[in-house]
């Protein structure tokens, strides 16, 4: 498959269209919440996931996980979003990663969050 980077017109969309952007389980590295609970439970990989939740939210949604909660984002562990785009269009942007582990994608307690915005 080609990469976005190689094709002009989607790095002029990409640029300049407004976009709203999620997580999963390939932005930290390949199916990095699929592994066994021994290894997705290591220091290394707690540390890597950290790291990887903070420069998200910073870069994403312009804030801190001190500060997620206080600007809206919402979930039992996650921080998913939901964005209001005009009158008639509301986005859920499902946090794929905070949650996910080789059993399960999201919480079901953000499940029943999400189902009452």
């Amino acid at each position: 498959a080609e990469h976005w980077e190689y094709r002009p017109e989607m790095k002029r969309a990409l640029g300049s269209i407004p976009s709203i952007m999620m997580w999963d389980d390939h932005d930290i590295f390949d199916s990095a919440g699929s592994y066994s609970p021994l290894l997705h439970q290591s220091p290394i990989m707690k540390g890597l996931f950290e790291m990887a939740q903070k420069i998200r939210l910073l870069f994403q949604h312009h804030t801190t996980p001190e500060k997620a909660r206080e600007h809206r984002l919402f979930g039992y562990q996650g921080h998913n979003l939901l964005a209001r785009c005009g009158p008639n269009l509301l986005i859920l942007t499902a946090d794929g990663q905070t949650e996910r582990d080789a059993k399960t994608v999201q919480h079901e307690k953000t499940g029943e969050r999400s189902g009452k915005c």
